[in-house]
């Protein structure tokens, strides 16, 4: 086996982290800034805004503030205009908006405390086409405490077509699922007065402690879950890998291959996203931070910059980016038959799926 890859550049982020790309910034400790996390897209909505406050993102990515109560808009260049709801806090969706390409998008956030924050126009540019996905085994292995244990993947490449002969701003976003079961009946708890478990299953799993002991009267609705996983570290074109705006096996996730991501099998999304200039740089810089974490020789970068800003006071420090882009697509499974050795048994978890981050009972329409 070779030794594991110290980049960070395209593993799944198994701890899901939802549908808008959750950015990690370094903030001083003391000031709590507005941090927006959103985009729209030429693919049917709604699209997602969402406002918190943090003071140490790299620390506190769980602990950031929810901005609520905010009015939040997105218009474009020909006069389209929406006003987007919040189901929950910090949360702000479309209702109608559809995103089109050449057209310019802005966002514009009114806060509770008289505020107002606008980004840059962002024009929507044409994504190319993905022509091809493939997959490879790759065998490695990574040292913890000093043991040596495997950490094999698939590594899923892309051969695509930029809209362009001459400059193509790409972001390729790979989206992972997989399914898992749990045995939520076989939870137990401490016997008050002594003397070991006894049985505790959870209410979905369809089982109750009876006059008999366990006891199913239903069916189980969170035995079977279906878990999305993002790739933690944006993959953006490089003009090196490029011949006359074709793209060649570029490498955009890595699956990990364990008993939880191949219980069945695991398919992967792979997003083509055309971008703006600036939205290329913020989303290259991202990439560079984290690729560099590792590395204690890693020199200094440029200092991280988003789209928004405060319209009455442009030294306040907003992070984030608000960016558009259209997409094409492209999907594949990876099976369980597919990794050269036999995969373990799942491992008995004694809870609901849907506990797991980003689960879901709900079977996806692709998966067959």
């Amino acid at each position: 086996m070779k030794p594991v890859k110290k980049t960070l550049l395209i593993l799944f982020y198994l701890a899901a982290i939802g549908c808008v790309d959750t950015i990690t910034f370094d903030v001083p400790p003391v000031n709590f800034q507005l941090v927006v996390d959103g985009f729209i897209t030429d693919e049917p909505g709604p699209y997602t805004i969402r406002l918190t406050r943090a003071s140490s993102l790299d620390k506190d990515l769980d602990n950031r503030v929810p901005v609520f109560g905010a009015k939040v808009t997105i218009s474009s260049d020909a006069g389209e205009s929406e006003l987007l709801i919040e189901p929950e806090r910090g949360r702000y969706v479309t209702n109608r908006l559809q995103g089109r390409v050449g057209k310019s998008y802005t966002l514009r956030i009114q806060t509770s405390d008289g505020k107002t924050y606008q980004s840059s126009p962002e024009k929507m540019a044409p994504a190319g086409e993905i022509q091809n996905l493939s997959y490879a085994f790759e065998s490695q292995t990574v040292v913890r405490n000093g043991i040596e244990f495997p950490a094999d993947y698939f590594a899923v490449f892309v051969d695509s077509k930029g809209a362009s002969q001459d400059e193509n701003y790409i972001r390729w976003r790979a989206i992972g699922t997989y399914q898992i079961e749990t045995m939520p009946q076989l939870r137990t708890k401490q016997n008050p007065n002594g003397g070991g478990q006894s049985p505790d299953p959870v209410p979905c799993s369809g089982y109750f402690v009876g006059l008999n002991g366990l006891q199913r009267i239903s069916d189980c609705f969170c035995c079977n879950c279906w878990i999305t996983a993002y790739a933690e570290v944006p993959v953006v074109t490089d003009g090196a890998l490029s011949a006359g705006g074709q793209f060649n096996k570029i490498e955009v996730a890595a699956v990990p291959i364990n008993r939880r991501t191949f219980y069945d099998k695991f398919h992967v999304e792979v997003q083509q996203m055309g971008i703006t200039k600036n939205a290329f740089t913020y989303w290259k810089l991202i990439r560079a931070q984290k690729e560099g974490a590792a590395s204690l020789f890693q020199p200094p970068l440029a200092k991280l910059k988003g789209n928004v800003s405060n319209l009455a006071d442009d030294k306040e420090e907003v992070q984030g980016y608000f960016w558009a882009a259209s997409v094409n697509k492209k999907a594949l499974f990876i099976t369980k038959q597919d990794v050269p050795y036999r995969i373990q048994p799942i491992d008995t978890v004694k809870t609901s799926c849907l506990f797991f981050e980003n689960s879901t009972n709900i079977r996806p329409t692709f998966w067959k």
